[in-house]
């Protein structure tokens, strides 16, 4: 079976589009769950870190 041009690029359109969307539903959730880990697990302060190094 051949594949038409026309075809192909509908096809790579479709993917792209499939992409785009993914991209459009997970980045905003993963900076969401990213901001609730660094609010729940804030950096240590300087005064722990040297007690940890000595």
């Amino acid at each position: 079976m051949r594949w038409k041009p026309s075809m192909l690029n509908l096809l790579l359109l479709l993917l792209l589009s499939l992409l785009i969307a993914s991209l459009g539903i997970l980045f905003p959730l993963l900076v969401f769950c990213s901001l609730i880990f660094m609010v729940s697990h804030p950096p240590c302060p300087p005064s722990d870190l040297s007690d940890n190094t000595v």
